[in-house]
């Protein structure tokens, strides 16, 4: 694995580039309070069946966030860099804010995506979920750590596996710097004004919708109902919330098939 710094009209970021393979992969992450490049090798192992056949790139976000910085910015920024090393007409997986940033780049860079899966993400965020960004925002600013572990961590997971894994995901908010928290508010009110729900019918590279019916983040309601607005297929994982990404065994099942078909 190699991790690398891009600067590129002003904008700073790092990715990770691992695998050797003929087709390119992009990984685009979803909001946390560290950065995703600080568990790179656990993301690797991960995703090591899929290292032969593609040359997968996990992108975090930007290192200098500006104030007031938008999904629609964010999904400018990471095409610039792509483009800036490369990439381009990738198979793609953005997951939960990852999810919004790809939805942005599949509406106004299609030339990038060759398919894409949307994970645990929505179109718009509804009353439920704007009230649940702006605590994280407000939080955040406060350095209330112990509230953003309570609703931010613990929503994400089923019980079993917050449980098993406590001791870590606590310890990557309860330890977490200032700057970094500063960046997550930044990040997370970029959440409150995204929409993409009445241009979704631009959407025209193959797509798949992943998330579970017991999401505790965004109502799968909603990603059903983006999924059929694109006009693309769903699948719905029962007993999972938000992270099944992280949890359900099969998930890399299907995200490999998905892509191979």
């Amino acid at each position: 694995m190699e991790i690398n710094l891009v600067n590129v009209n002003g904008i700073e970021m790092k990715y990770a580039k691992f695998g050797t393979g003929a087709k390119d992969m992009v990984i685009i992450p979803g909001l946390n309070v560290n950065s995703v490049l600080d568990n790179a090798e656990a993301v690797e192992d991960y995703y090591a069946r899929f290292k032969d056949d593609y040359t997968v790139y996990l992108i975090d976000r930007r290192i200098n966030l500006p104030e007031g910085y938008t999904t629609r910015q964010i999904a400018d920024d990471t095409v610039t860099v792509l483009k800036e090393i490369g990439v381009e007409n990738a198979y793609m997986h953005g997951a939960s804010q990852g999810g919004t940033i790809l939805q942005e780049i599949e509406i106004n860079y299609p030339e990038m995506v060759k398919k894409a899966i949307l994970a645990s993400t929505i179109s718009r965020p509804s009353g439920e979920a704007i009230q649940m960004v702006d605590d994280w925002a407000k939080w955040g600013k406060a350095r209330d750590r112990e509230a953003l572990e309570e609703h931010f961590v613990k929503l994400g997971y089923t019980d079993e596996f917050f449980d098993k894994f406590r001791d870590v995901l606590e310890g990557t908010i309860l330890t977490a710097s200032d700057e970094k928290l500063d960046k997550f508010a930044i990040l997370a009110e970029a959440l409150r004004g995204f929409d993409t729900y009445d241009r979704l019918d631009q959407i025209k590279c193959e797509t798949l919708v992943m998330g579970a019916k017991g999401d505790k983040m965004f109502s799968y309601k909603d990603q059903i109902e983006m999924a059929e607005k694109i006009g693309c297929e769903y699948y719905m994982y029962d007993g999972y919330s938000h992270c099944v990404y992280d949890e359900a065994p099969d998930y890399l099942d299907r995200l490999e098939e998905f892509f191979a078909k």
